[in-house]
């Protein structure tokens, strides 16, 4: 039987990682993520037919881009970074949030197995499922509203 600490701790949950996903979507560009992506595979991709057809002329053309693709990766890696900062941030704030409601803990029994659980476990294993979930929403809706 689930009880009602159980049942709080996995609403705090889903309302957390709803949070987190809304913010780091809006906070980063999407868009721009996946141009680069983009990018960067083509290049790979151009890169290595070069290798295999032993094409020097063509070979040097394509290294001559590499200096952008670095730029490029470098750009991705500070999109990555602000949702980091963006997660670490809320998080900071969560356990803060969680601390002042249930300064003593909540009393968390995992319903098949009968082991007791913190919180921190129980957000752990429904972030496994509810971050795809939410981020496939969130894309489809602001797909919409860009697009649509």
């Amino acid at each position: 039987m689930i009880t009602l600490e159980a049942l709080i701790a996995i609403a705090l949950s889903l309302v957390f990682i709803a949070i987190i996903s809304i913010l780091r979507y809006l906070i980063i560009d999407i868009q721009k993520i996946n141009n680069i992506k983009k990018e960067i595979e083509l290049w790979e991709i151009e890169r290595k037919k070069a290798i295999e057809e032993k094409n020097i002329k063509k070979y040097r053309r394509v290294m001559r881009k590499e200096k952008r693709i670095k730029k490029l990766k470098e750009e991705l890696e500070k999109e990555n970074l602000k949702g980091s900062i963006v997660s670490a941030l809320l998080w900071i704030f969560i356990i803060n949030i969680y601390g002042m409601f249930f300064p003593s803990g909540l009393n968390i029994v995992f319903p098949l197995i009968n082991y007791p659980a913190t919180f921190f476990m129980i957000y752990i294993m429904i972030s496994l499922w509810w971050y795809p979930i939410a981020n496939q929403v969130l894309t489809f809706l602001f797909s919409k509203k860009k697009y649509g």
